[in-house]
This record gives structure tokens, C-alpha cells and sequence, in this order.
């Protein structure tokens, strides 16, 4: 844990100081640029950290938790939804890759769920992509996400009354 710390805690000197460069260099910022300083690392970091908290306490992947966040900093919500499926990714297959490792669940389930997963993502992006392409709007990325938080909300509700 503290060296993840340590870790975070260096990149966000990082960026700090190579956003504080690009201001003094006059870089052309874009509307969705987040602009790094030592307020916005502190605020976006402690919330990142409770995502984390948050998706290690109920299960689900940091992404579901940060999602929301990427679009409250302005982030774009293509941006926002790669990153969000990133990290989903990451949390997923590590869980799914210790039950397998464990005995917990067979080979066989395994890629069969990894597979229609991944066509599903696929099929996904596809749709997205060619209606971000056709309207120009990246709204539905945003609707997407919300529905998937809304979904998780419910479904962790069901879980706790049933």
C-alpha cells in the first residue's frame, strides 16, 4: 500500500509540474484539457482513492466509480469511457484470472464468459463509434455509463435486501 502510495504520490508531482510547463510554454489548452495543479491533484486523488476503497469494499471495478468523475472534470467522454473500460478490464480479469487459479470456476466458463464478453465489447464500440460518427454527439457515452451505474446501483440494492 505504500508504495502504490509513494508511487501515485510521484506521478502527481509529474504531472503538476508538466502542466505548470505547458502554461509557461503557452500551450493551447483544449476545452476538455483538465488543468493540473496541486488543488486538482488533491481533490481528483482523494476521490480516486475512495473509488478504489469503494470498489474494493462492494466488488465492482474502479471504473464504475470513476466514470462519473472523469465527466464531472470535463474530461471528454470518449476519453472518459476508454479509461473507465480500462481499468474495468484490468479489475475483471484479475478477479476472474485468481477464481480459475483457485478452482472456483472452470477453464471452460471461463472462456466461454471472456469470449461473449469480448464481442459484446466489440459489438459495443462499434455501435458507439458510428453514432458518435453519424451525430458528431458523444452523448450516448454518457447515457451508456449512467445506465451501467444505474444498473450496478440496483443490482448491489437487490444483493443487500434479498
Amino acid at each position: 500500500f505504500a508504495w502504490t502510495l509513494g508511487f501515485a504520490a510521484h506521478q502527481g508531482r509529474r504531472i503538476v509540474a508538466s502542466a505548470a510547463a505547458k502554461v509557461r510554454a503557452g500551450y493551447p489548452f483544449r476545452d476538455r484539457d483538465v488543468r493540473w495543479d496541486a488543488a486538482a491533484l488533491r481533490l481528483y486523488g482523494a476521490w480516486t482513492l475512495l473509488a478504489g476503497v469503494v470498489a474494493g469494499l462492494v466488488g465492482i471495478g474502479g471504473g464504475m466509480v470513476l466514470g462519473p468523475l472523469m465527466l464531472a472534470m470535463n474530461i471528454d467522454p470518449r476519453v472518459s469511457t476508454a479509461t473507465t473500460g480500462t481499468m474495468v478490464l484490468l479489475t475483471s480479469s484479475t478477479v476472474a484470472a485468481m477464481a480459475v487459479a483457485g478452482g472456483d470456476v472452470p477453464v471452460t466458463y471461463a472462456l466461454h464468459f471472456a469470449s461473449t464478453c469480448l464481442a459484446g465489447a466489440y459489438a459495443g464500440r462499434a455501435a458507439a463509434e458510428a453514432h458518435v460518427g453519424r451525430t458528431g454527439r458523444a452523448s450516448v457515452l454518457v447515457g451508456a455509463l449512467a445506465a451501467v451505474g444505474c444498473a450496478a446501483s440496483a443490482g448491489c440494492a437487490a444483493m443487500m435486501v434479498g
